[in-house]
């Protein structure tokens, strides 16, 4: 009984039983493949575990079956750029977005995914629109950043960061990334 796996893997994995919840998430896929819900929450549970080679297929698959689910797309965003499938990775996360275009988070991933794919110019262009509407939001602020590095543009990267590091000094992946830039 599929369904009764599922709930099972998804008590289990509320009660952080990480391992036993994958084997019985898998079993409900195994027996209900056409369930996007089951293949969404076993691909979810790949990810949090950090096994993101084995959610992409999963993933994937719960996409078609859960096209017009945000979260579907940027769990399998997150899966491939994980995996540096960034073209990929910034593929789902611009259907992410299509289908959530207030999420900043999803927006950052999108960016994110833009200037490690070889765009940082719309990777700017995603981070900007974020600050436009959350001027302190620090890790965006740290990303245009590192979208400005990517795009060669040291003396701007430089005074973005230092300007993060001054107002956040415990922040000690915006030091990282001045010390690059």
């Amino acid at each position: 009984m599929a369904q009764a796996w599922y709930h099972l893997g998804v008590a289990l994995w509320l009660t952080q039983q990480a391992d036993p919840a994958v084997r019985a998430l898998q079993k409900a896929v195994t027996l209900a493949p056409d369930q996007g819900d089951y293949r969404f929450r076993l691909g979810s549970a790949y990810n949090e575990t950090g096994h993101y080679a084995e959610a992409i297929p999963e993933l994937r698959r719960a996409t078609r079956q859960l096209s017009a689910n945000a979260s579907v797309w940027e769990s399998l965003g997150l899966a491939c750029q994980r995996q540096n499938q960034f073209g990929e990775a910034r593929d789902a996360y611009r259907q992410a977005l299509a289908l959530d275009p207030k999420n900043n988070s999803i927006r950052n991933s999108y960016g994110d995914a833009l200037v490690k794919a070889g765009d940082p110019a719309a990777g700017l262009k995603e981070f900007r629109a974020i600050l436009g509407r959350d001027p302190n939001n620090v890790r965006v602020q740290v990303n245009a950043g590192v979208a400005y590095i990517a795009a060669g543009n040291m003396e701007t990267a430089i005074k973005e960061l230092s300007r993060v590091t001054q107002d956040h000094p415990d922040d000690a992946g915006a030091h990282y990334d001045l010390g690059i830039a």
